[in-house]
């Protein structure tokens, strides 16, 4: 039985409304392709979807990637791109440096009490540079079930970064954080980061290898010189393994690197059908997912599109759209393993 499922959602409650709880097989996304504009990348998202041209043989490619022009997704690069989709999905892409914010020392130097009842703390410094910086710490319980640390940075310098805006996390074995804007700014690059993400590792109560990872509204970037290095945007994301294998996967963003622009949608969210682990007659071969749809679709309409119900319960479907044509081939989940077993490493 999934024990996390009401705990996360407690902490959600208390943190954002609205902040995703990963573990639903059935949970509803917010549609990240809706009119409107990408908050980071500042393109209409309404016209994520060209329109299509047909082919001789009666099929059909978006219209921007028959223009002769090379296109974003293609045979050469598809597979490093969906590897770096599965990334965002699982955490692994940006897991890490956002479950390890804020950088600055105060954050985590704040003690829990001595009786461990219900009660708070807080300090307030003068930064490096005349800012501010003020945290609190909060928590609940006799053995402290439950701490919420809150930061409120001011145009803080802390040695070489410089903080502004607001950073909250909550604990209780899973982690979640949210948002309204962090920015960190300094050796070489800035950082801003938005919304909520949630995270869970089965570890923590006694050795199973469940894991989930979550995204509700959320922006991440990486940039230098007012060139993006990297970007997520508009996340709303659910991916969960139970028992160290694949379980769901769904949701949707839009990914910004230095080579591409590509909005990611779960059509029908991947999920698998294994039997149950606890079965003595259960020997998986390698991750797969039986069911379930994936649009990667770029800024110029190149396209992969991964159904799980081939037919092949060991290997997926892939149609590449791509400068006029269009290419369809079954490709092992084994190749996929490694992406989709990695996850955050939360500092802790």
């Amino acid at each position: 039985m999934n024990t996390k499922t009401p705990l996360f959602l407690a902490i959600a409650t208390v943190l954002a409304g609205n902040l995703v709880a990963c573990q639903s097989d059935n949970e509803s996304f917010a549609d990240p392709t809706a009119p409107g504009a990408d908050p980071i990348t500042g393109l209409p998202l309404e016209e994520a979807s060209p329109a299509v041209v047909q082919l001789d043989d009666g099929s059909s490619v978006p219209a921007a990637a028959s223009s002769g022009e090379v296109a974003m997704l293609s045979p050469s690069n598809y597979d490093s791109v969906v590897d770096e989709v599965f990334a965002v999905f699982t955490g692994a892409a940006y897991g890490s440096e956002v479950l390890a914010l804020p950088p600055y020392p105060g954050f985590r130097a704040l003690e829990i009490g001595g009786d461990y009842n219900d009660s708070s703390t807080s300090i307030s410094e003068v930064c490096d540079n005349g800012g501010s910086a003020n945290i609190s710490l909060s928590w609940s319980g006799s053995r402290v079930i439950l701490n919420d640390r809150q930061a409120f940075f001011d145009n803080c310098q802390y040695d070489t970064l410089v903080l502004d805006g607001e950073f909250q996390t909550l604990e209780y074995d899973n982690i979640s954080v949210v948002s309204s804007g962090l920015t960190i700014t300094g050796e070489g690059s800035t950082k801003s980061f938005s919304g909520g993400v949630g995270y869970g590792d089965g570890n923590n109560y006694g050795g199973s290898s469940e894991r989930w990872w979550g995204a509700s509204e959320l922006n991440w970037s990486v940039s230098s010189e007012d060139q993006i290095e990297f970007a997520i945007s508009n996340a709303n994301t659910s991916y969960r393994i139970d028992g160290g294998f694949a379980h769901n996967m769904s949701g949707g963003f839009t990914l910004t690197t230095e080579d591409y622009i590509v909005q990611v949608q779960t059509v029908e969210a991947l999920q698998s059908d294994r039997l149950d682990y606890d079965d003595l007659n259960y020997s998986p071969r390698n991750w797969f997912y039986s069911s379930g749809i994936l649009r990667i679709t770029a800024s110029d309409g190149s396209s992969v599109l991964i159904e799980a119900d081939n037919g092949d319960a060991t290997s997926a479907r892939v149609t590449l759209a791509y400068d006029g044509q269009l290419e369809s081939f079954d490709k092992p989940w084994s190749d996929w393993d490694s992406v989709l077993r990695a996850g955050p490493s939360p500092a802790r």
